[in-house]
């Protein structure tokens, strides 16, 4: 009796394994299920498994020209998530380029993208959210136009390449205490507020050349180990260098201040720059 007894006493520990290990596991196909009947997407520390592209999620709409746009209104909100496969926000349908646009919150928090990602032409009118959150491949946020007051990209850990070029952010923007292994491309971005990038880690090539803000600029100690470039950009507040280091001589030529330059000795400020106050 005792061994019959210790025998069902396994079988249950093994049940409630494997359910826990299967509750754990999510199907990218699971995701755009849950889109397609208008449920929100809320997971937190769950295994994603299969590539998950957004933009397939629903019908496209005629947006113009060649550009058609995927509308999702469901929340999405993951937080402490492995994705193994893929994320995009873009696709093709019949040679028209296929976006994506999120009518409420966008978030990732302290998630792990193990494949590419790539959000690249979004448009987001809720939070955008991607604080703690680890790329292990390049990461694209090309084109992204965020409404939302506060953009937040702080603490993250970009293993290769992290592009957010010619993106909108309609107000601040931080992308503090974050580190980027591979090249940084943050061309012609415009963040309509203030821009944080305070103790951010650049171990390879930036560029934030063009980049335009409507309020401060803060690199305070931030560390640049490759070439750092700030060709013709716009500080529409103070800009603060406090204790910025720079591995390699920045490019700062035509880069125009309406506030202060706060601390920017170290940085060759020459007569072919424009200091507003």
């Amino acid at each position: 009796m005792r061994k019959i007894k210790l025998l069902i006493a396994c079988m249950c520990v093994c049940f409630v394994s494997c359910t826990h290990a299967d509750n754990k596991n999510v199907n990218a196909s699971d995701i755009i299920k849950m889109i397609q009947k208008g449920k929100p997407v809320q997971m937190a520390n769950k295994v994603i498994f299969g590539d998950l592209n957004f933009a397939d999620a629903l019908k496209p709409e005629l947006f113009s020209g060649a550009v058609l746009r995927t509308k999702i209104e469901s929340t999405v909100y993951f937080t402490g998530c492995v994705f193994m496969g893929k994320v995009t926000a873009t696709s093709n349908m019949s040679g028209a380029e296929v976006q994506t646009c999120f009518g409420r919150n966008l978030v990732f928090q302290e998630c792990d993208f193990r494949d590419t990602v790539n959000f690249d032409n979004i448009e987001v009118s809720g939070v955008v959210n991607f604080q703690k959150t680890t790329f292990r491949k390049p990461v694209s946020f090309n084109g992204m136009t965020a409404w939302t007051a506060n953009g937040v990209f702080s603490y993250i850990k970009a293993e290769s390449s992290f592009e957010m070029q010619a993106a909108k952010v309609r107000g601040t923007l931080n992308m503090s205490n974050s580190e980027f292994a591979g090249f940084v491309r943050l061309q012609n971005l415009s963040v309509d507020d203030s821009f944080l990038f305070n103790s951010v880690k650049c171990n390879g090539y930036a560029d934030l050349s063009l980049l335009r803000t409507g309020g401060r600029a803060m690199f305070n100690y931030t560390v640049f180990g490759g070439s750092c470039m700030m060709l013709m950009s716009r500080f529409g507040g103070d800009a603060e260098f406090v204790k910025t280091e720079f591995a390699k001589k920045p490019n700062f030529e035509n880069v125009v201040f309406y506030g202060r330059a706060v601390q920017a000795d170290s940085i060759d400020l020459s007569k072919s720059i424009q200091i507003i106050k």
